[in-house]
């Protein structure tokens, strides 16, 4: 139990990563039980903010130490849920689409759709095996053995009353400020992606900031970086999705035409109205790099 004079910041982080623990935990019957699986997303973003914070609080995630190991077990599980995630995702921007295309794109949007609900029930059926044997079993140890490492690493920062904040945010800050210098201005698939990853890490720590600072001068300049943050994470993340998506549109055309399926006009139709869409969401993050593209925006967050 945290003691009254517990800095705040430990205080906040320690309740974020037990929620964040117990999240994950209480989906796991859902992939051992035939009953209804609760979206893949929950689970891999607990991970994400496992990740976000062991970086922030400076714990070892090399090869050989022990947070290390048990933080890549649970990777590796994250590596299990992201297709079926990305599916689920794939499936919602497919109807988007269908509904921008009207009756042209409904044929090839019903056939997409079937088709990624076929292979989700496989993914699925696989992931449900690994959580009832090794592969599960090793994960929920990790989960513990990361929640141990936490509470060590908190207890040693939560003794600091006066915890400057600031040399830590930097291990998040500086990757996502020399990304930014990549980014300006770029539609590359592969760089977005990477700022994207750097983003998300930074937004948790603004916001786990956000809520334990209460009371210092800097609260209110750092949630509206947090908050500045979450709207560049949405907008990446939709652009990212979006890729995903043209990605299985093309391999399904060329499937089709393989088949001799009469669906290739119908694709296009879908295609045309997926750019769209993506064409939309680029104007979306474009409208929010300004406000990034800024020394100040976390330059005065880092100035002693």
């Amino acid at each position: 139990m945290p003691s009254k004079t517990e800095n705040p910041i430990a205080v906040h982080i320690r309740q974020d990563v037990i929620e964040q623990v117990s999240l994950f935990d209480s989906l796991w019957p859902r992939w051992e039980t035939d009953g209804d699986v609760l979206p893949p997303h929950r689970q891999r973003t607990s991970v994400n903010k496992l990740r976000g914070y062991a970086l922030f609080l400076g714990m070892p995630t090399r090869k050989g130490s022990n947070f290390g190991g048990a933080i890549r077990v649970l990777r590796n599980w994250q590596g299990r849920l992201g297709p079926i995630r990305d599916i689920d995702v794939s499936r919602q921007w497919i109807q988007r689409c269908a509904e921008s295309g009207g009756e042209p794109a409904a044929q090839a949007a019903a056939a997409l759709d079937d088709k990624l609900s076929l292979r989700r029930a496989t993914l699925v059926e696989q992931v449900r095996v690994d959580a009832r044997g090794l592969p599960g079993a090793q994960t929920r140890i990790a989960l513990a053995t990361a929640r141990h490492h936490f509470e060590t690493s908190l207890q040693q920062i939560g003794r600091r009353r006066r915890f400057d904040y600031r040399p830590p945010l930097r291990t998040v800050a500086e990757p996502w400020l020399a990304e930014r210098q990549i980014i300006r201005g770029t539609q590359n698939d592969e760089e977005i992606h990477s700022f994207r990853v750097k983003n998300k890490k930074l937004r948790f720590v603004l916001e786990i900031l956000a809520k334990a600072l209460e009371g210092d001068a800097r609260q209110e300049v750092i949630s509206q970086r947090a908050v500045i943050s979450a709207e560049v994470h949405n907008a990446l993340g939709n652009l990212s999705d979006l890729l995903v998506l043209r990605n299985e549109v093309r391999m399904a055309r060329a499937n089709w035409a393989e088949l001799g399926a009469n669906l290739d006009e119908s694709a296009a139709v879908l295609e045309t109205a997926r750019t769209t869409l993506e064409a939309e969401n680029f104007k979306d993050w474009f409208a929010r790099w300004p406000l990034i593209n800024s020394e100040n925006f976390l330059g005065d967050l880092l100035k002693r």
